[in-house]
């Protein structure tokens, strides 16, 4: 990875197919604000509902996820204190059907 690589933003799009709602607020999202506090995410877009144009979308939960760059994105999704929260992401979503996508900000 290059240095202008390392130091360009990312955006996380996280499409998760929730099989334990109730469970992803109170067990999982509730526990994260101080977390993304600490690595400067920025939320983007959140949506339960989003808006389908083309094709089918079978998700209950989508989100936009701003990081600063690619290693603040990897120190986030890596850190130990993240880590009891993820396994609890995994234990309440379908893992064959939901997926995170990291994507560099459009350097056009």
């Amino acid at each position: 990875m290059t240095q202008e690589e390392e130091n360009t933003t990312v955006y996380a799009i996280v499409q998760l197919s929730i099989h334990d709602v109730n469970r992803y607020f109170k067990d999982y999202s509730a526990h994260l604000g101080p977390i993304s506090a600490r690595h400067g995410i920025e939320r983007i877009a959140v949506s339960q509902h989003p808006d389908v144009i083309e094709g089918s979308y079978q998700k209950e939960n989508t989100l936009i996820l701003k990081f600063a760059s690619r290693a603040v994105f990897d120190a986030w999704y890596n850190d130990p204190e993240y880590q009891p929260y993820k396994k609890i992401r995994h234990s309440v979503t379908d893992q064959n059907a939901s997926t995170i996508v990291v994507l560099p900000a459009f350097q056009g």
